[in-house]
């Protein structure tokens, strides 16, 4: 499916931006939301791991990418200082076939890309890191969202790279601390990366 004017407009205005993926900028944003209300941050990364386990077990998996697709909800509108409650977390059912689908059909590319001689895996692995950040974000159904991430995406290819690099190792850091340390810091990279997404599209 073609994208529209508007989501073409989207993407040409992505790939202007000078540096989206500055991993200083992100950290600064990642660390006002924090300043702002750690306590209710932390909490809903505790929720959110309960919630998306024990759907996630009930649903056979099913449920798994609405469950993110809330997650991330919850972070951009702790990011962009919006009103928001633990309610946000259930957001994504509203989209459940959009992120079945999203999560389904990444999948299989991603695997044929890896099989691939492994290049367009990673190619696509990057281009599409951002997808369920779109589908939240509400750029369209799942197939325009996953072009819009691409095209926008690969412009800042090698930036977005570092940037994931660096963005995981800050989210398994908090393994060292006796696993209690995640719900620090995999909220941490997530708001980061809500940031990134930001200057990326918005």
């Amino acid at each position: 499916m073609s994208l529209t004017n508007d989501q073409q407009f989207l993407v040409q205005r992505a790939q202007a931006k000078p540096d989206p993926f500055a991993i200083g900028a992100a950290w600064d944003a990642a660390m006002a939301a924090y300043q702002r209300d750690f306590f209710g941050i932390v909490v809903g990364q505790l929720l959110g791991i309960i919630l998306v386990t024990v759907i996630s077990t009930i649903s056979i998996g099913l449920a798994a990418p609405a469950m993110v697709i809330g997650y991330i909800r919850f972070h951009q509108k702790k990011l962009r200082n919006e009103t928001v409650d633990f309610s946000e977390l259930f957001s994504g059912f509203n989209d459940f076939g959009q992120s079945l689908g999203l999560a389904l059909v990444m999948g299989i590319l991603l695997t044929i890309g890896y099989i691939c001689c492994i290049l367009p895996g990673i190619y696509l692995g990057v281009a599409w890191w951002f997808v369920f950040f779109g589908l939240a974000d509400r750029q369209g159904d799942f197939w325009n969202v996953m072009e819009i991430n691409r095209k926008a995406v690969t412009t800042h290819w090698w930036s977005a790279l570092l940037f994931l690099i660096v963005i995981h190792v800050i989210a398994y850091a908090g393994l060292l601390g006796c696993l209690i340390g995640v719900l620090v810091t995999i909220p941490f990279a997530t708001l980061m990366a809500c940031s990134a997404y930001d200057r990326l599209f918005r």
